[in-house]
């Protein structure tokens, strides 16, 4: 209005445009010059409200045409004709507003010249009109959601063809952190994470070509790069250029279902690895309901096998359906957890053990509402158990048939089990605490106790160790003394603490008897043989000696009877000697001949 009033001989434009009731026209915009024109609009003149039909706006409306009026102060159409002449107006000139021939207000061009000078106008006024209808849709459009805007909690944006965001809501940029500013001229992709592009495109693209487009989840980056889940949903203004766009901050939710998605599938497969499963039966109902687990279990599929009472007894081992007599659920006691193990068959014939926990429960009226229950494949354990006895019973034999001591340590149960080799009877193993009070501690000698209880708890306690071996004595009951060799294996778990060690005690008392009487022998032979190379050696030395002067010194200064009686003094200590390793040696012969007549 303003730049039609300063180029023309306008002396005011108006804008008038219908309400959102389609019911009247309000005065929306004006431009105007001068002090006379300014009296036009004071209040006392001012009509800025009209029906369809009333006035020159509403007679535009009336027509949705051009309208030319002269001597507008003597015409009929004319509401304000006191204005008029306060302001000289003379003639005036309507152009209807459309919007795909809507009709959507009028332009009210003023002049105080002849209608002549206005008619002169509505040759390049007459599409001015339709060129303005969308300028001003657009405008009404953004009027009508602007309010919406600012008083809805959801969030809501306003989108045009070229991706760029033209206006939003407080409550966008609230939930995303940002100021007006930074989000409105931004292209929306910015705000969007990265892998959900794909998906808003996507969705874009259905509007454009009016598909069905139900909301869609995305998630969205904060200021601060933190995630957030909206849902969005739009609609195409196509004339406009525009997306309208709301959405719905679903972050607490969202993250509340990945929770509880990814609880249900860690319970899912905590049930699979345990291979458990629940199942639940109304009271007035002969079918169970089962989840994909017990499925498993038995060997079937919802598809192929309905869990009613007499399918599930005759999934049962023919030893075993007796369990299922009468429906021994009706005297069970309501709450009280009941369990118990049998077997099953699938339908390949395989027999699989399970476990059973299953409880009645009462309704709000404290009447018998249904039961509920897991099941469990406890196959493999049963055969482990199955094994284990086994094993167990072999080891027990081994020990027995042992010349040696066997003995076995349970970490977990904290128990020591002894085979006593010197017993022939079945059942001479023996089962105690492994504490140093345990009776074969007992018999360990008091001057080794600390160092065996010491070499033992270390190598238990070492996670590198596999093995543990200690020489010490025990003390019998007759009071004499034995000498052992104690050695095991230690099976660890992953963690490498103990679960079991087994070993063997073997008694080298009399190798360590044989050792002491070598040690003794050897003792005595080095006597000998010290006898012979030094107290031997000292009178046959002198004898020699004594020799020697005879025959190249004539004697020397000694007479040939003082010769004779040094050389026998040294004959008769000589002799001596000689005796003396003949005892030792007879010694040695007389030990040996009692050694071999003992054995």
């Amino acid at each position: 209005m303003e730049i039609l009033r300063s180029s023309t001989n306008i002396c005011a434009g108006e804008i008038w445009l219908k309400t959102n009731d389609g019911t009247r026209l309000i005065l929306r915009g004006k431009a105007f010059h001068g002090k006379a024109i300014k009296k036009f609009y004071k209040e006392d003149y001012v009509v800025d409200i009209v029906g369809k039909g009333v006035g020159l706006a509403g007679n535009v409306w009336k027509t949705e045409s051009i309208c030319l009026w002269e001597n507008i102060k003597d015409s009929s159409d004319c509401v304000r004709q006191k204005g008029v002449e306060v302001a000289s107006l003379n003639s005036a000139i309507g152009i209807p507003i459309l919007y795909n021939d809507e009709f959507m207000g009028c332009m009210l061009l003023l002049s105080k010249h002849p209608k002549e000078v206005l008619s002169n106008m509505q040759y390049f006024l007459k599409d001015l009109g339709k060129e303005m209808g969308a300028v001003v849709k657009h405008r009404i459009t953004e009027d009508e959601y602007h309010n919406f805007f600012d008083i809805s909690p959801d969030p809501f944006c306003i989108i045009g063809f070229d991706s760029r965001i033209k206006k939003v809501n407080n409550a966008l940029v609230t939930a995303l952190g940002y100021k007006q500013e930074d989000v409105v001229g931004a292209t929306y992709d910015q705000f969007i994470h990265t892998d959900d592009l794909g998906i808003i495109a996507e969705n874009i693209t259905a509007l454009m070509q009016n598909l069905s487009a139900e909301g869609v989840e995305v998630r969205m980056l904060t200021a601060q790069k933190e995630e957030k889940w909206f849902v969005w949903s739009g609609t195409v203004k196509e004339d406009e250029k525009l997306i309208l766009a709301v959405a719905k901050d679903i972050t607490e939710n969202k993250l509340a279902r990945i929770a509880l998605k990814s609880a249900y599938e860690r319970l899912q497969y905590a049930q699979s690895i345990a291979k458990l499963g629940y199942f639940r039966r109304d009271i007035d109902s002969d079918t169970q309901q089962w989840t994909e687990q017990v499925y498993k279990i038995f060997g079937y599929s919802p598809k192929n096998f309905v869990p009613t009472f007499e399918n599930v007894k005759n999934c049962l081992h023919p030893d075993d359906q007796h369990i299922m007599e009468g429906d021994p659920i009706l005297n069970m006691i309501p709450g009280k957890l009941y369990s118990f193990d049998h077997r099953i068959l699938t339908p390949t014939g395989k027999i699989k053990w399970v476990h059973e926990e299953i409880q009645v429960k009462l309704n709000d009226q404290g009447e018998r509402s249904h039961i509920e229950g897991t099941i469990q494949d406890i196959t493999e354990s049963k055969e482990f158990e199955q094994q284990l006895i086994l094993s167990n019973e072999r080891f027990r034999l081994a020990m027995l048939a042992s010349n040696e001591m066997i003995w076995e340590i349970d970490h977990k149960k904290n128990i020591m089990i002894r085979g006593n080799a010197e017993e022939s009877d079945m059942e001479s193993t023996n089962i105690e605490p492994f504490d140093k009070d345990n009776s074969w501690f007992k018999m360990v000698h008091p001057d080794d106790m600390d160092g065996v209880l010491h070499s033992l708890y270390n190598a238990l306690g070492d996670k590198e160790k596999d093995s543990w071996e200690h020489e010490y004595r025990i003390v019998l009951e007759d009071g004499s003394v034995a000498y052992l060799v104690d050695r095991c294996y230690i099976l660890r778990d992953k963690l490498g603490t103990p679960v079991r060690s087994v070993g063997s005690v073997m008694d080298i008392t009399n190798s360590r008897q044989q050792l002491e009487k070598i040690k003794k022998h050897n003792k005595t032979l080095r006597e000998i043989a010290w006898l012979q190379s030094h107290v031997v050696r000292a009178p046959l030395a002198r004898i020699m000696g004594l020799i020697h002067l005879y025959k190249e010194c004539d004697g020397g200064d000694l007479s040939v009877e003082e010769l004779f009686e040094l050389i026998s003094t040294s004959a008769h200590e000589l002799d001596e000697v000689i005796h003396k390793i003949s005892d030792k040696t007879n010694k040695i012969k007389d030990k040996e001949a009692l050694n071999t007549s003992d054995r």
